[in-house]
């Protein structure tokens, strides 16, 4: 069963209630799910939701990997699937995705350490127009 709307809501609230600074960049989410459009699907193309995980070790190093399409470095993350059930789990999928960690992993704490709206620059090789990423990290 995919994501549910109701879980990215209390997510996003329990979020803007602990940073309420970032209440403001997280309007265009909130707005979408306020209209009811499908955020976990990356066919929404006004914007829709990721999932990334910020993985430090012992010393206090962040894991950061190449983005060949933006030519950046980011956290391990990226879209949700349809068999993801819940935000974590997601991020923790695209982690052992993208990076083949496969070692005994735990979560520091439930709820995202950061969300971050972000424009996504157009793909013409994958028909996909301009628009923005929520990612919950």
């Amino acid at each position: 069963m995919p994501i549910a709307a109701d879980h990215i809501h209390t997510t996003l609230a329990a979020y803007a209630a602990t940073y309420p600074e970032d209440k403001h960049a997280l309007a265009p989410l909130t707005e979408l799910l306020d209209q009811g459009a499908d955020v976990t699907s990356r066919k929404e193309f006004r914007g829709h939701v990721t999932a990334g995980a910020v993985l430090v070790n012992d010393r206090g190093e962040a894991l950061f990997i190449h983005h060949n399409a933006l030519g950046k470095w980011l956290t391990p993350g990226g879209h949700l699937e349809p068999e993801d059930t819940n935000l974590l789990g997601a991020a923790l999928r695209e982690l052992v995705e993208e990076t083949g960690v496969t070692l005994s992993l735990a979560p520091v704490q439930p709820a995202p350490v950061h969300i971050d709206v972000h424009a996504i620059p157009a793909n013409d090789s994958k028909g996909e127009g301009a628009h923005w990423h929520a990612d919950f990290r």
